[in-house]
C-alpha cells in the first residue's frame, strides 16, 4: 500500500480541488495514493513533495503533468443512450418541446458538458434525427466539452467498439454507423452537427472564452458534479444559467444538485428524473408542464407504503427513507463511513423524490 504524507496529501488535493473543482474523497485516497506514485516513478522524482512542486510551478513541464493527471483521475466510461430513464424523457418529452419552440427559427443549441468521448452527444444527434421531419432544414448544434484532452480527440474520430453500442438497436446500428471491421464509425451527417473543446467547468476564462457557450435550448452535464466540491458545482450551475436561454432546460444526474441554491430554475419533476428548467423568478417547485410525477412506474418492491390504487399525487405518503441506497459524500461530512455503490440504479431517483417532496 502506498503512504503519501498526509500534509502532501492534502496539498495535492487542494491544488486538484482548486483547479478542476474536483474532490477527492477520503475514500477514494488509496487509489489517489497509488496514481500519485506512479507520476512520481515514471517522472523519475525523489519525494512525492518534488512532484507537488512541479505542479504549482509555471514550467511547461507543469502544463504537461497537469494534462496526464486529468487523464488519470476522471472517468471516461460511457456508452450510447446511457440512462434509459433519461433518453426516454429527451425523447418523449424535452426534446419534441424544444424542437417545438425553435419551429420559426429551426435553430437548436444543445450543450454536452463532461461528454467524455462523444457517446452522449452524438445520442443527441440521434434522436434529433428521429425527431425532426426534416433536420436537413435545420441549423443544429451540439457543442460537446470535457476536461480532457485525450477524449476530445476520441470524440471528434466518431469511431466506437461494441460496448459502446451496446444499448442501441440493432436498427439504430445499421442506420447510423458503419462497420469497419471490429468498430463502428457514425455517418458523417450526424458528426457535423457536433463539435468538441477541451474546456474547464470551473476556469475563469471559461465562459467568456467564446460565443459557442450561449444561447443553449438544452444542457446535459450528467455524472460530472458528483465529483466536485459544492463551491465549484455552485459556479458552474451559474454559469449554466446564464449559457441557457430563458424557459430552456439543464439535465443532470440524479441528485447532484442536492443542497445547491437553484435560485433562476424552476424544479420540474418526473418519474425518471429531475429537471431544471431556467426561469427569471425565484425557484419553485413545479408539476405545471406535466403534472404530478407517476409514481406507479417503479416496482412496487421499492416501496413499502405505496398504494397503485391510490391518487397520484405528493398528497400521498410514501416513505423513501428506507430504500437510500447511496448518498454522495460531502466534503465538510464527518462520516467515516464509505459511498455504496446503489444496489439499484432507481435508488438514486426515489432520493430525488424524497427531497422534491419534502421541499414540495
Amino acid at each position: 500500500m502506498v503512504t503519501i504524507p498526509q500534509s502532501v496529501l492534502d496539498k495535492l488535493k487542494a491544488a486538484i480541488a482548486e483547479r478542476f473543482g474536483i474532490y477527492i474523497r477520503p475514500q477514494d485516497d488509496a487509489p489517489f495514493c497509488k496514481k500519485i506514485h506512479g507520476r512520481v516513478q515514471e517522472l523519475r522524482l525523489s519525494t512525492y513533495e518534488s512532484y507537488c512542486d512541479l505542479l504549482n510551478s509555471a514550467s511547461d513541464m507543469s502544463h504537461s503533468e497537469w494534462r496526464e493527471l486529468v487523464r488519470q483521475i476522471t472517468i471516461s466510461e460511457t456508452y450510447f443512450m446511457r440512462d434509459k430513464g433519461h433518453i426516454n424523457l429527451l425523447q418523449n418529452n424535452i426534446l419534441p418541446e424544444i424542437i417545438k419552440a425553435q419551429q420559426n427559427t429551426k435553430t437548436l443549441r444543445i450543450w454536452s458538458a463532461g461528454c467524455s468521448t462523444g457517446e452522449e452527444a452524438y445520442s443527441i444527434a440521434i434522436l434529433l434525427q428521429e425527431l425532426i421531419p426534416d433536420p436537413q432544414n435545420w441549423k443544429l448544434k451540439i457543442v460537446g466539452t470535457d476536461l480532457n484532452p485525450e477524449v476530445i480527440q476520441k470524440a471528434k474520430q466518431a469511431v466506437y467498439g461494441d460496448w459502446s453500442l451496446r444499448s442501441l438497436t440493432p436498427k439504430q446500428k445499421s442506420l447510423y454507423f458503419t462497420q469497419q471491421g471490429n468498430l463502428w464509425r457514425l455517418h458523417e451527417n450526424l458528426c457535423k452537427m457536433a463539435v468538441f473543446y477541451s474546456n474547464n467547468l470551473v476556469d475563469e476564462d471559461f465562459s467568456r472564452s467564446s460565443s459557442e457557450f450561449s444561447n443553449f435550448d438544452l444542457v446535459l452535464c450528467r455524472n460530472v458534479f458528483i465529483y466536485f466540491e459544492p463551491q465549484a458545482i455552485k459556479k458552474v450551475l451559474h454559469r449554466f444559467q446564464v449559457a441557457l436561454k430563458t424557459n430552456c432546460y439543464l439535465i443532470t444526474g440524479h441528485m447532484e444538485l442536492h443542497g445547491q441554491n437553484l435560485d433562476g430554475f424552476k424544479v420540474n419533476v418526473f418519474p425518471d428524473a429531475v429537471v431544471y428548467q431556467k426561469c427569471d423568478r425565484p425557484n419553485a417547485y413545479s408539476t405545471e408542464s406535466y403534472g404530478s410525477p407517476d409514481f406507479r412506474n417503479y416496482p412496487i418492491s421499492h416501496a413499502s407504503n405505496f398504494n397503485p390504487s391510490a391518487n397520484n399525487s405528493f398528497n400521498q405518503k410514501i416513505d423513501y427513507t428506507n430504500h437510500l441506497f447511496y448518498a454522495p459524500s460531502s466534503p465538510n461530512s464527518n462520516s467515516s463511513e464509505k459511498s455504496v455503490t446503489p444496489a439499484d440504479p432507481l435508488s438514486s431517483t426515489w432520493e430525488s423524490y424524497r427531497h422534491a417532496s419534502n421541499n414540495y
